[in-house]
């Protein structure tokens, strides 16, 4: 089959789609990529309809998980895609974070804070390979093995039972090239992390009122900071699912890579909604701004901003009066306005700050900490920069700037370490005492 009929769609069943396009269409309209219609033959067709029936339950080629030795009671003697889906919907159901998939390796989940080789035997190179091509495109091993890492996201549909309704398990997938058996150097590394289907509303998550505050301005910059893995698409999620089912209907266009929440299929949504994966649907970051002020919307999310022009093109986007909100890779409140101007020269520098203080309205940063009962516990710091904010962080040097929105965050937001304290009882008693040595080694006050 070729890369473009082997493409992955999250697509649910007939009925959604039928609603999607106002009206029933036909197998080849309905199921096939467009570019891929012309040499579409009828055997072509059923077999991309099949790629498409949801899964069931059952767990054929790889028996029940024993949650004392964590294996799979079976393992299949051929690992394809079919195996793969029944393995990604049985660990689902273990409440899994990352499925780890290497070539001359077994497969490994992590669950909790800990991983556990839960098949039997170890997956072969040619295996993995065929796996990457059948959950994106044929080109992607090679892709890999080359040096370009990919990003994307899969999605398995599937049943409790026959006349059940269709669910469906999320992964944000990265596929790497990595040393394969023996030192060669052929080996793939793909890392599976599990989502959910469309992101969790505040209340579920808990946001406190301080963040809830300083998330919906009329128009301006939000920014969410953390390391990878710290939650930030997590609450970046939950606010568009504020947006997206407020009682009047707002336009919202998200740039993501890859897209990891189908904002489309949030309960109750009201507005109208288009998410574009970048790298694949746009060429980068940079773009999306200016692609994005064309199609007058009234938010703009942005997956990740790093680089000059991306950064130039969210604060033109909110000073023209949108709502943007973006995430940075950065360890505290203070330090994120002075990171994201380092790209620039040192002469360009001050004015970019003059610009984020101008347009920035609010700053979070979020970690995640095992918690005593084995889940995690958020751990935040966060500042809403009003005109008193904006004044004072006017009226200081750029050598100040760091110190200066540390007090603010400390007299008028919420520190971490303030916030890590509230929650000493929720969390692992070592990674209190580190993450508390930590702040308070860099001067922060109680």
């Amino acid at each position: 089959m070729s890369s473009e009929n082997n493409d992955h769609h999250d697509t649910t069943d007939r009925e959604e789609l039928d609603s999607l396009y106002g009206g029933s269409l036909s197998v080849s309209e309905e199921l096939l990529p467009r570019r891929s219609l012309a040499d579409a033959e009828g055997n072509t067709i059923d077999e991309q309809l099949d790629s498409l029936e949801p899964k069931s339950k059952g767990l054929e080629v790889w028996g029940e998980f024993d949650l004392d030795t964590m294996l799979f009671t079976k393992c299949p003697t051929s690992f394809h895609r079919e195996a793969l889906d029944q393995l990604l919907v049985a660990l689902d159901k273990h409440n899994v974070d990352d499925v780890v998939l290497q070539s001359d390796e077994k497969i490994f989940a992590k669950i909790g804070s800990d991983y556990y080789a839960v098949s039997a035997r170890a997956i072969t190179f040619s295996e993995i390979s065929s796996i990457l091509a059948a959950i994106h495109r044929d080109s992607t091993p090679g892709k890999v093995r080359s040096g370009e890492f990919q990003r994307f996201s899969y999605s398995v549909p599937y049943q409790e039972k026959d006349d059940g309704p269709v669910r469906h398990v999320r992964f944000r997938v990265d596929a790497t090239a990595c040393q394969g058996l023996r030192g060669s150097q052929d080996g793939i590394d793909i890392t599976m992390r599990c989502m959910d289907a469309f992101p969790k509303t505040m209340d579920e998550l808990n946001v406190p009122k301080g963040i809830r505050e300083l998330a919906f301005p009329e128009a301006g910059i939000v920014l969410v900071t953390g390391e990878t893995g710290s939650g930030k698409t997590t609450l970046l999620g939950a606010i568009m699912r504020f947006w997206a089912t407020t009682p009047k209907g707002r336009r919202i266009i998200a740039y993501n890579d890859p897209i990891e929440y189908d904002y489309r299929a949030i309960p109750g949504r009201t507005g109208s909604i288009a998410q574009t994966e970048v790298g694949e649907m746009i060429a980068d970051f940079s773009h999306a701004v200016p692609n994005a002020m064309r199609r007058n919307p009234c938010i703009i999310e942005l997956g990740e901003v790093s680089e000059q022009v991306g950064i130039k093109n969210v604060i033109v986007a909110a000073q023209t009066g949108h709502r943007v909100y973006t995430t940075v890779h950065t360890e505290s409140v203070a330090i994120t306005l002075s990171r994201m101007v380092e790209p620039f020269s040192q002469e360009e520098q001050t004015g970019k700050i003059r610009a984020l203080i101008s347009t920035t309205r609010g700053i979070v940063h979020q970690r995640l900490l095992d918690a005593k009962d084995g889940g995690r516990v958020p751990v935040q710091e966060w500042l809403q920069i009003g005109p008193t904010e904006r004044k004072a962080l006017y009226n200081s040097e750029s050598s100040e700037l760091v110190e200066v929105l540390q007090n603010l965050v400390e007299t008028r937001g919420r520190s971490l370490l303030q916030d890590l304290e509230s929650k000493k009882h929720l969390i692992e008693e070592e990674a209190y005492f580190v993450t508390k040595q930590e702040l308070v080694g860099r001067g922060e006050d109680q």
